[in-house]
């Protein structure tokens, strides 16, 4: 998880840098324009959210062993993501916004996919139980065995 965390910061850098210092205008201003107000403080969160959170908790052996902890390092990693793929297209569709447009739809849509995602996922578990409701033969055939052997071995006393 470190080396994503690691892998993720890479890979911004090297599209910034290559962006940056290849002196290409259009891509520049595609950039510019999501660092200034409104979206600063958005590309700042995204910037915490996939590196320096996971990075700095991560440097701990502890953190990495401790489940509930990797998992919660895990989300805030997930949820950077979300962010910075919302920063990379929003923006476009508004270009002269003074605030962040937010409103209804935009956790409607979120609300929509997961209740679709959860949906999905009760459809499959209704279908295909996740523990076993079978004995495969063997095992019916030794409890079998077993059974008859034990009758045997009381008649005889």
């Amino acid at each position: 998880a470190l080396g994503f965390t690691i892998f993720w910061a890479y890979m911004f850098f090297s599209q910034f840098i290559v962006i940056w210092y290849g002196l290409l205008p259009h891509e520049q201003a595609f950039v510019i324009h999501r660092f200034q107000e409104p979206y600063q403080i958005i590309a700042q969160l995204v910037g915490v959210l996939l590196f320096a959170i996971p990075f700095f908790s991560l440097l701990s052996v502890a953190a990495k062993r401790a489940p509930a902890v990797f998992a919660t390092i895990a989300g805030i990693s997930l949820l950077g993501l979300w962010v910075g793929r919302w920063l990379l297209v929003y923006p476009s569709n508004y270009v002269q916004a003074e605030r962040i447009p937010l409103g209804w739809q935009e956790p409607g849509v979120l609300l929509l996919f997961a209740g679709l995602f959860l949906a999905a996922i009760s459809f499959f578990l209704t279908r295909y139980p996740m523990f076993h409701v079978w004995k495969p033969y063997s095992e019916v055939e030794l409890e079998g065995v077993h059974m008859e052997m034990a009758h045997e071995t009381a008649d005889i006393r």
